[in-house]
């Protein structure tokens, strides 16, 4: 079986990165697609890695492919929505550009952990910064920055205010309300 050059990018398109599975602190917590063994019911990591040693499906000819709807399915948590366009993403620009991109959203999703979350808050930071555009999360990160003062809940109310103001601008829907 081929190893993954980029062991936290799904087979599927998901920025292992920021999947809010990835960072949970539950036993539900996700290694990540190339780096856990916990793979029996990836019906996509077995078709792209194991029986065709494909990175991502972006390789794939027959993309997108019914597979990956029926994982889409399984998985059941808005993540999925984002697939089709990473692997769009990767086919256009390139696995190493798209990955550079994914890899600078972690840093500030670090970030944002770090300074504004209150523990609960790891799904909402993930899918935000999963679904938005690297200049529109540093503006987001700079403008609560500077109410730094403000306690831990305070920030993270702020925080979540502005970026649920941000997704709505944008016409997205990301979080059950």
């Amino acid at each position: 079986m081929k190893t993954k050059q980029y062991p936290l990018v799904g087979c599927c398109g998901m920025s292992c990165v920021l999947c809010p599975r990835f960072h949970s602190q539950s036993k539900s917590k996700c290694p990540g697609c190339g780096l856990g063994s916990n793979r029996e019911s990836c019906s996509a990591f077995k078709c792209c890695i194991e029986k065709h040693g494909y990175e991502t499906c972006a390789e794939c000819a027959v993309f997108p492919c019914e597979r990956l709807f029926r994982l889409a399915d399984w998985v059941g948590f808005k993540t999925r929505r984002k697939w089709i366009e990473n692997i769009n993403k990767i086919k256009e620009v390139g696995i190493d550009r798209w990955f550079s991109e994914q890899t600078e959203k972690q840093t500030l999703l670090e970030e944002a952990l770090q300074y504004f979350t209150n523990s609960r808050m790891r799904s909402f930071f993930c899918l935000s910064f999963l679904y938005f555009e690297i200049d529109t999360i540093k503006k987001l990160i700079a403008a609560t920055h500077a109410q730094k003062k403000l306690e831990l809940q305070q920030r993270s109310d702020a925080f979540q205010q502005a970026v649920r103001a941000e997704a709505k601008r944008h016409n997205l829907k990301i979080w059950d309300d």
